[in-house]
């Protein structure tokens, strides 16, 4: 059953002054649940920059004005979108002066304080999971709904009668308080250091619900030091000890050769994902399912109609037989790696590079060597960066690919486009975010099928 600490909603309740910082999608539907649903008439609204379509509302502030508010403590409770760092100087000030931080994470989880939830997170494949998740258990009868980062906003939906299957980010389980029946931690890797202020942070905050032994059942990859480090060897010092069960590992679930394991027995079905790493989200899922005594054996019979998500490794072939590979979700350079590693067998031409996150792209560089890479089109702050590290380090890495920098994503597929041959991929797994040049990771993918699509047609 989960639970929640606190009374978010009675502050509310007691009509205090509550302010919204950040009115994007998830700003506007907590927006409605604290006017709508619970009757709140003190709600304020702040962004960072001024937003034109908010001038009428009454109790709207912004920029240095309204961010000195904040600062000052004139709100007793703060609920911030994700995407505003928990470690924001203005924040800081105002728990010191007085004020409540939260989110609407925190909000849903003590609205549906007995609903039972199923948290999937880690630095890459969470969405991927949670919907392969869900797929998997609707299939064996279960009514299941995948909420958190996909689709609309949490607070704007009603848990399902089985299970809720939330895909969370660092950013959202930084500061929750809630316990859940599961928590699946898929991996981790160096991310989101900015938002976070350091690379350790990030993995303190990754692993807070498990650490906080707030989760009934805890699965985590075996494979992953980090996970060793921040969650389970530092649990090893505390009275009450931390129970894990593992997938990738001899003993249940695991990956050895492109083929999925159940201890020694090699598991036979169809599955529409490409790479290692999707039957390792597949082991986390079935160890889950293993775990609670379900049928995970049906539930693979019934995988073949499961698909990838978009931008993804979305695979998109040509008539010329050329194969555009969108994976704009990739911002980390494992998850490129991975990418890689389902192309071994083809030509690529890759394009990295985006916004800066202060990531470290040595191993990747290292790596390349072992692909069959014709050409990398570096893009991006990122890409400067990374064409500096090549040009110093190019005469000691043997058979490194050739590489040029763009000044932007046209650029850079017009050139790839003149060269790809029929049997070649163009493959997008940028290693990096999509910022500056692009809204987010979705338009840039989006950009960039639109340009195969219309050298295709030309």
């Amino acid at each position: 059953m989960s639970k929640q600490t606190g009374g978010l909603a009675h502050q509310i309740a007691k009509n205090q002054a509550t302010l919204i910082w950040g009115f994007g999608q998830e700003g506007q539907a907590c927006h409605q649940y604290l006017t709508q649903t619970l009757k709140a008439d003190n709600v304020w609204i702040l962004t960072d920059e001024y937003q034109a379509d908010l001038a009428d509302y009454p109790n709207y502030i912004y920029a240095e004005q309204g961010l000195n508010r904040l600062s000052q403590g004139d709100f007793k409770l703060i609920i911030k979108s994700p995407g505003i760092s928990l470690y924001r100087d203005e924040l800081i000030q105002a728990k010191q002066n007085g004020s409540l931080v939260s989110s609407s994470t925190n909000l849903w989880f003590e609205r549906y304080s007995n609903a039972k939830t199923i948290i999937v997170t880690g630095t890459k494949g969470k969405s991927t999971t949670a919907s392969l998740l869900g797929h998997l258990m609707h299939s064996i009868g279960l009514d299941i709904l995948v909420a958190g980062n996909l689709g609309l906003p949490l607070i704007a939906v009603e848990p399902a009668r089985d299970y809720t299957i939330l895909e969370l980010s660092s950013y959202q389980l930084a500061d929750l308080n809630a316990h859940t029946n599961a928590f699946i931690l898929l991996n981790l890797f160096q991310e989101h250091v900015p938002w976070h202020k350091t690379a350790a942070q990030y993995y303190l905050d990754k692993t807070r619900p498990a650490r906080n032994k707030n989760c009934d059942l805890l699965i985590c990859n075996a494979e992953s030091q980090l996970t060793q480090q921040y969650l389970i060897e530092p649990a090893k010092q505390q009275q009450a000890p931390l129970i894990a069960t593992y997938f990738n590992q001899a003993q249940g679930f695991y990956c050895k050769n492109n083929t999925l394991f159940y201890y020694d027995e090699a598991l036979r079905f169809k599955f529409n994902l490409k790479g290692e790493h999707n039957l390792k989200n597949l082991a986390a899922c079935l160890t889950l399912l293993n775990e609670w005594q379900l049928n995970w054996r049906l539930a693979l019979e019934k995988l073949a109609n499961f698909n990838a998500l978009a931008h993804r490794l979305e695979e998109h072939e040509y008539e010329n037989g050329m194969i555009a590979v969108n994976d704009s979700i990739s911002t980390t350079p494992d998850s490129t790696v991975c990418a890689l590693n389902c192309y071994t067998d083809r030509p690529v031409y890759l394009i990295l590079g985006g916004a800066e996150r202060e990531q470290d792209y040595q191993s990747l560089l290292s790596q390349l060597p072992q692909f069959n890479i014709k050409q990398l089109a570096l893009i991006g702050d990122t890409g400067k960066r990374i064409k500096q590290g090549l040009d110093i380090s190019n005469p000691k890495i043997d058979k490194l690919p050739k590489y040029q920098f763009f000044d932007n994503l046209p650029q850079a597929m017009a050139d790839i486009l003149a060269k790809v041959q029929a049997g070649e991929v163009i493959l997008l797994s940028p290693a990096a975010p999509s910022f500056g040049e692009f809204k987010n990771y979705q338009h840039r993918g989006e950009c960039f099928i639109q340009l195969v699509n219309a050298a295709a047609l030309a």
